[in-house]
């Protein structure tokens, strides 16, 4: 019982790399010719925030980093600028799993639709701090807007598919994951 509880979260973290890198494939699929007049919800983000309000040692930053690390390279964004964004909104969200455990699910959602739009708001400011030309403004809104409501969709995919349940109290201690 102990081997399964301990190899458990490099399942996690074996699952959460492939299923990003497997997003990343599909959305490089040229599927359109024409360019989208909206942006498609980061899965990668709303997988991640909802895994760490769930089980905090399924999701280490660094991998969640590297995936969108990746996937800034891929998609051509400002190297690093996303991965770093996400990884603040993805340790403030971490910090508060512990009070969440025992809230309901609006609260958690109305959480981390803040947290969302607070990282898509820095991600913007901080390109035009170094006179980098965002993206328009309505494809910043789409992206948050979609990101939001692809997050119910992301926590029942994560719990019914994936086996992601929110970890009872006393299953995980952060001070015993240091």
């Amino acid at each position: 019982m102990a081997e399964q509880t301990a190899n458990r979260p490099f399942a996690f973290w074996a699952l959460y790399a492939g299923l990003g890198v497997l997003v990343i494939f599909l959305q490089l699929l040229p599927l359109e010719t024409e360019p989208r007049r909206w942006a498609a919800p980061d899965y990668m983000m709303c997988l991640a925030y909802a895994w760490v309000l769930r089980r905090p040692d399924a999701v280490p930053p660094l991998l969640v980093a590297a995936v969108i690390l990746l996937a800034d390279f891929l998609f051509q964004r400002p190297p690093g600028l996303w991965a770093a964004c996400v990884i603040i909104g993805l340790e403030v969200l971490r910090s508060r799993a512990i009070f969440m455990r025992g809230g309901t699910f609006l609260l958690e959602w109305f959480t981390v639709i803040v947290v969302t739009g607070l990282v898509v708001v820095a991600h913007r400011l901080i390109l035009m701090l170094f006179l980098v030309e965002p993206a328009p403004l309505a494809l910043d809104a789409s992206l948050f807007l979609s990101t939001a409501f692809a997050y119910p969709v992301m926590v029942a995919a994560s719990h019914f598919l994936f086996g992601v349940r929110k970890a009872a109290p006393g299953e995980y201690d952060p001070v015993e994951a240091r």
